[in-house]
């Protein structure tokens, strides 16, 4: 078999640096790139909102521009008309506002004036006829797109606003703007270095351009790069990837304003916010290669010290394993911990050479048990074949240690089956002749070698087994002979208490006080035998009337005894209260008969105030505890346990009369329900009688 190659320290220690290192500089490059993608999300949401903020500046152009031709076209000169004085006043607009030229025309649009020429003088054609056409018919200002202006000669933008009478449009007014208020307008604007920034108009010509490679000469009045373009037709704002017209990959931030059609663009070149990214990757780059070549230097040093002290080590335990004398190395080790391994591999070498007698000695006597130990003890292997076998073992099924070698537990043990791992209890064995006979078995497991072991403590209990069948078959007589007994006692007392009456009848007239007081004691005392003798076959029955446990209301239990008793209830005037009861698992009759012996004490024993009765319950220990508390005479402490005993009676028949066999009764149907019960009292203060029952598995009542 080839064997896989292992890896010195040195290599291991070389592995574990570049993956140690690995996840960090994964880290941190996934970091560049994360904060790269956050700046740039940062740089489209401010470009948006620089290209948002430039359109509104050119908006606030426009309408200044239009509510100066609104207040100059309400000017009486022009109503009058004056319009040799209308001509200054518009000289003085102009010179006022950032207007190149006003134009005055009629609704024919015939020019009446231009600030550019002087007045009077023959005027030219309006340019964008169409436009001042569009605000006679109207009457609404129109602001129209760049172009080259005829009398200026530079590109122009017109702002035309209609004079009305109040019923039609009589004149129009028409502003002239140069593009180059609007070059100036950016140029003033805080940009940041290295973004693109232009102004276009309504067709999406370029009005204003700064900080690209070309003039503004070069551009203007060309269409922005078409990527824009595009986007434009589908949204008056938003920001795109494209190209520009050199070919640059550029991000592109465009606003449009809603009402003029005007908008602003800025595009930032790609390379330039990539520029930074680039110079942190290279600078990681070079901290990792660093960090790399240090960090192997340190484990190639560090992994030459411990396969030094590896060496020194490895030679310890080859001494050890040949048990030769194993000392320290004069020199002390490069790692500490080796060092200390080391001072512990020489200690543990002289415990072991001090302890090899005391194992020899604890094998003698764990052999000894094993051989005189009275109880079989067999230790098997996972397929369950025996691998020990004691002398108890052999004499118990009758095979010798030799025999049993081999053999499968299922041959000496009836019914084994895998369960069994853990197991504890009455099972059954095979002699070697096929008889069987019970035995106590105890199973416990052992792991040895990867395997489990299985060790078998079994005891012989055929005496033990006999015994209780013949105690149960005593048991089964004596109550068989309690019924019998009980039953032909009745019929002669029955007989007698019929002659005595019989007599008594017969010879009314004959008895004195003294003979008829002797016959009311004699029918006493029979029907108190009779009494007691129905009390024994009660008692006598509980086990054997004990039936399947099922489970039984108590509320509805404690009722049917307050029912039961409510003659005695209201002949002592007692009070009997309920508390919340549970549901439990038991023989609803016994339970019955157990609450009726309780409660029916607790009226019974009370002297000069009306009694007082209180049934309930509490959990503990996953069951109930039943209490019946009353305000009665009370029991000494020396008696608790004596009244639960068959006949046991603290008074006489004249004071409180009974049979003494009550509380027994009580006692052994809790007992038949696995619970128990006991007293809390004290002389003259009352009783609690307590007692145990166990909780069904779905909740009580």
């Amino acid at each position: 078999m080839q064997l896989k190659r292992v890896r010195s320290i040195r290599s291991s220690l070389i592995g574990l640096v570049v993956v140690s290192l690995v996840p960090v500089v994964l880290m941190m490059a996934w970091l560049l790139w994360d904060n790269s993608r956050q700046k740039e999300a940062e740089l489209k949401q401010e470009s948006l909102v620089n290209a948002r903020n430039i359109s509104a500046i050119v908006d606030r152009e426009f309408v200044a521009v239009e509510q100066a031709l609104f207040a100059l076209a309400s000017s009486p000169l022009l109503r009058n008309p004056d319009l040799s004085g209308f001509y200054a006043q518009s000289q003085a607009v102009v010179e006022s506002t950032g207007l190149s030229a006003i134009t005055l025309l009629d609704a024919e649009i015939t020019p009446l004036l231009h600030t550019r020429l002087p007045y009077g003088k023959v005027q030219i054609r309006p340019a964008y006829r169409e436009h001042t056409e569009q605000v006679v018919k109207t009457g609404k200002t129109v602001t129209s797109a760049m172009f080259m202006g005829p009398v200026v000669k530079q590109y122009v933008i017109q702002i035309a606003v209609p004079v009305s009478d109040g019923r039609t449009v009589t004149h129009v007014l028409v502003g002239v703007l140069l593009a180059d208020h609007f070059q100036k307008i950016l140029e003033k604007y805080n940009l940041t270095s290295g973004q693109i920034v232009a102004i276009f108009d309504r067709s999406e010509a370029v009005v204003a351009l700064v900080g690209a490679t070309q003039t503004i000469d070069q551009v203007r009045s060309r269409k922005v790069n078409p990527g824009t373009v595009k986007a434009l037709s589908t949204a008056d704002e938003g920001t795109l990837e494209t190209i520009n017209l050199q070919g640059q990959q550029i991000l592109t931030a465009f606003s449009r304003s809603p009402s003029s059609r005007w908008g602003a663009s800025i595009a930032i070149p790609r390379k330039s916010i990539t520029a930074e990214l680039w110079q942190s990757v290279w600078l990681l780059i070079a901290v990792s290669v660093l960090s790399l070549g240090a960090s192997l230097a340190a484990a190639w040093a560090v992994g030459g010290k411990i396969a030094g002290a590896v060496q020194t080590l490895r030679e310890l335990a080859n001494n050890m394993g040949a048990r030769s004398v194993v000392a320290l190395p004069e020199r002390p080790m490069a790692v500490r911990e080796a060092q200390e391994v080391a001072q512990a591999m020489v200690k543990a070498c002289e415990t072991m050479t001090a302890s090899s007698a005391s194992l020899v000695t604890s094998e003698a006597r764990m052999r000894s048990i094993l051989q005189s130990a009275m109880d079989a003890i067999i230790t098997v292997d996972a397929a369950y074949q025996i691998m020990l076998f004691n002398p108890a073992a052999a004499g118990m099924f009758g095979y010798s240690a030799a025999q049993a070698q081999g053999m499968r537990l299922q041959d000496m043990l009836v019914g084994w089956t895998d369960s069994m791992h853990e197991f504890s209890g009455l099972a059954t064995g095979l002699r070697s002749g096929g008889q069987t006979f019970p035995v106590e078995l105890t199973v416990s497991m052992t792991q040895e070698a990867h395997a489990p072991l299985y060790t078998l403590i079994i005891r012989d209990v055929s005496g033990q087994v006999q015994a209780r069948t013949a105690l149960e078959r005593s048991n089964r007589d004596l109550k068989q002979f309690a019924f019998v007994a009980s039953h032909d006692l009745k019929t002669p007392l029955r007989s007698i208490g019929g002659f005595v009456q019989l007599l008594a009848k017969n010879n009314a007239d004959v008895f004195d006080a003294k003979s008829t007081a002797l016959v009311d004691r004699t029918l006493t005392a029979v029907r108190r035998l009779e009494q007691l003798t129905d009390d024994l076959l009660g008692y006598a029955q509980i086990d054997t009337a004990a039936r399947e446990l099922l489970p039984v209301d108590m509320a509805d239990v404690a009722r049917e005894v307050v029912s039961l008793l409510n003659a005695s209830i209201e002949q002592t005037g007692g009070v009997v209260t309920l508390d919340a009861l549970p549901t439990v698992m038991g023989d609803r009759t016994q339970l019955v008969q157990l609450l009726l012996n309780l409660v029916g004490n607790g009226l019974k024993y009370c002297t000069g105030h009306a009694p007082l009765v209180r049934l309930g319950a509490h959990r503990q220990d996953g069951g109930w505890v039943f209490f019946v508390l009353d305000n009665g005479i009370g029991i000494d402490a020396k008696h608790h346990e004596k009244v639960f005993e068959v006949f046991k009676r603290l008074h006489s028949q004249s004071e409180f009369p009974g049979t003494g066999i009550g509380l027994a009764v009580c006692r052994r149907i809790v007992d038949a329900h696995g619970g128990r019960i006991w007293v809390t009292s004290e002389s003259g203060a009352g009783s609690t009688f307590s007692f145990t029952l166990t909780a069904i598995k779905h909740g009580v009542l």
